[in-house]
């Protein structure tokens, strides 16, 4: 499992194209997600628990964000 096929594929999956122009509204927190799994984890486990996150965020299912350098996960039902 490497970075750059984990990028790919969330490319694949949730990347718009209409002409010249690409949708990837989510794929900016997602991609510097990943890049911070990758170079602060090295347990398997972690990376696919952040992936599987990662692969729910892009779905609408929770929120993902960054605050105060620290990756935040929250359900869309939660304040």
């Amino acid at each position: 499992m490497t970075l750059e096929k984990e990028i790919s594929k969330l490319l694949k999956k949730y990347l718009k194209q209409d002409g010249n122009v690409c949708y990837a509204e989510k794929l900016f927190v997602a991609k510097s997600v990943l890049l911070w799994v990758y170079e602060n984890n090295k347990e398997q486990k972690a990376i696919k628990y952040y992936i599987g996150e990662i692969d729910r965020y892009l779905n609408g299912e929770i929120t993902l964000y960054w605050e105060d350098g620290t990756i935040r996960i929250r359900k869309d039902n939660q304040e």
